[in-house]
C-alpha cells in the first residue's frame, strides 16, 4: 500500500450560519409560502482547498 504523506496531517474546518423565517400567514404576500431559509457555509482545508456555499430553502404549504 502506498501512502500519501502530503495528506497525512491535514486539518479541515467548516463554519456556517443561517437565518429562517416562518410565518403562519405566508411570506411577502404569498400565502402558500410559509418558510424561507438562507444559509452560508465556508469550508477550508490545510492543503489549500477552500469552498463557499450559499443555499436558499423555500417551503410551500
Amino acid at each position: 500500500m502506498e501512502a500519501n504523506y502530503d495528506l497525512s496531517q491535514f486539518s479541515s474546518n467548516f463554519y456556517g450560519a443561517g437565518v429562517r423565517i416562518n410565518l403562519p400567514n405566508g411570506l411577502f404576500g404569498i400565502r402558500k409560502l410559509d418558510m424561507l431559509e438562507l444559509r452560508y457555509g465556508h469550508y477550508t482545508k490545510s492543503v489549500g482547498m477552500k469552498s463557499d456555499i450559499i443555499s436558499l430553502n423555500l417551503r410551500f404549504k
